[in-house]
């Protein structure tokens, strides 16, 4: 979908109507708001691909890109919500949580780096009116024609789903020859070290190492750390009261 608008000329005009409101807030060009949109339901890897996808076509400039990019590339909400609240967490409260403090910590770092925004680069939109907006929409959807536009939407979308699936396998091949290996052990410990302050537990570190290669097998780790105080919780009583009953 993301690639469909992109590419029909419908990203040109909502960037003359949303510019008055990207700019203040963020210091971007209008067009930005269509990658925040999708950046923010859509998850991994959109907010990247469409923020290199408006820098190939020269609607923003390279700083820009850098600093859109670097707030956009988000989890989506039902990844947040539903696989990791409801799904490994059991706690769909828990995933909401997640979801909030996720994204206002993305946008967060998106007004702090418009600070990095360099005045001497303007984008082209402040100049742009709605009329010529629309005329550019309309050019760009004849030249191409709507078949046309389809097709390489559905072609690209599928490139990019292939190129996840494959990065997955690889990253999730890696920290398994990484843990039999023993440095995932090395990582964890030194992920204790640095938190030490907090007192780390090892299964948790070593969650935190996953994560920094795969983030839904760093979830999954942490996820399993969660199952065991479960387990401790109801299984010491029992043990306690066996015990008793021992001695009784």
């Amino acid at each position: 979908m993301a690639e469909l608008l992109v590419a029909s000329g419908l990203v040109k005009f909502m960037g003359a109507v949303l510019e008055p409101v990207m700019r203040p807030i963020f210091r971007l060009p209008g067009c930005s708001s269509l990658v925040i949109v999708m950046g923010f339901t859509s998850g991994f890897p959109v907010g990247a691909i469409l923020s290199r996808r408006l820098y190939e076509d020269g609607l923003l400039t390279g700083e820009e890109a850098e600093r859109l990019v670097s707030f956009t590339n988000n989890s989506s909400p039902l990844f947040i919500i539903g696989a990791v609240g409801a799904g490994l967490f059991g706690s769909p409260l828990l995933g909401y949580i997640l979801a909030v403090a996720h994204y206002l910590s993305n946008l967060i770092i998106g007004i702090c780096l418009r600070f990095r925004s360099q005045e001497k680069t303007k984008s082209d939109y402040n100049n742009i009116l709605l009329r010529q907006a629309w005329r550019e929409m309309q050019n760009a959807s004849a030249n191409a024609g709507p078949g046309k536009l389809l097709s390489e939407a559905i072609k690209n979308s599928l490139n990019n789903i292939i190129a996840i699936a494959g990065f997955v396998i690889i990253f999730s091949v890696l920290t398994r020859m990484l843990l039999w290996w023993g440095i995932m052990d090395w990582i964890a410990r030194g992920f204790m070290c640095l938190m030490h302050m907090v007192h780390l537990p090892y299964s948790l570190a070593m969650g935190l190492g996953f994560g920094c290669f795969e983030i839904s097998l760093g979830t999954r780790a942490v996820s399993w750390r969660r199952r065991e105080i479960y387990c401790i919780k109801w299984l010491l009583p029992v043990r306690y009261w066996l015990s008793a009953d021992c001695l009784l």
